[in-house]
């Protein structure tokens, strides 16, 4: 495997792909690369935003928690997403929190130094404009989810989303390595209820369950599903 350098890493990124090398080096400059293992807890909701993460490689799930104490996973994001932007920016408190769903290299940047990096770099101020647009876009539309969609199609969005970011090409199919209990505390429903509507959708033959595992063998039901809701 290609052993990347901070620049080659930032290029890659969204955030920083348009910068100038001179501004790409400046940032690199000021980034570090952490490893975290399966399990670890980046930040929590209610913590100080002081840091900005890129990744590099591995998986970050993002949760919300109710006061009730209920946990709703919000997306897991994979190599090239970043996180972090908006408490890094007003420095406020974290509005989610961030757990290392597997193994993960990630780029960090203090607030403090990605501060003095806008102060001089308009692009990039450009750059997290648009981010932020693109997660209160994503934002909206969860809200209308859960506000207009029933839960068979909000599972079957869920599913579908997450096998076009994470999903692996088996043969004409494509296998989603997640578990019936994430799925569900995903979406803040039972198991149970996943359960139900995964084996329906197995019996009409757009998908194939085993443990830990959707094998989503039509693409497109899954799509009807969540867009033919009249």
């Amino acid at each position: 495997m290609r052993k990347h350098t901070t620049v080659s890493i930032l290029q890659s990124n969204s955030l920083f792909s348009t910068l100038p090398t001179a501004a790409l080096e400046r940032v690199a400059q000021a980034a570090s690369k952490r490893q975290y293992a399966k399990g670890t807890l980046l930040f929590s909701q209610g913590d100080r935003g002081d840091a900005f993460f890129g990744i590099v490689a591995g998986r970050i799930r993002i949760s919300s928690s109710a006061a009730n104490g209920q946990e709703v996973h919000l997306i897991e994001l994979g190599p090239g997403d970043t996180f972090g932007e908006i408490a890094l920016i007003d420095g406020g408190l974290r509005t989610a929190t961030a757990v290392a769903s597997s193994r993960t290299t990630a780029m960090v940047i203090e607030r403090t130094h990605f501060l003095t990096i806008l102060d001089s770099e308009p692009k990039l101020v450009f750059q997290l404009l648009v981010r932020l647009c693109e997660r209160v876009r994503w934002t909206s539309e969860l809200v209308e989810d859960l506000s207009f969609l029933d839960v068979p199609a909000q599972i079957a969005k869920r599913v579908w989303l997450l096998a076009q970011s994470f999903g692996t090409p088996v043969s004409e199919s494509i296998e989603l390595r997640i578990s019936q209990a994430d799925l569900a505390a995903f979406l803040g429903v039972s198991r149970q209820t996943v359960n139900t509507h995964l084996q329906s959708w197995q019996q009409a033959g757009s998908i194939d369950l085993s443990r830990g595992r959707i094998l989503i063998r039509d693409l497109d039901y899954l799509k009807r599903l969540f867009t033919e809701i009249s």
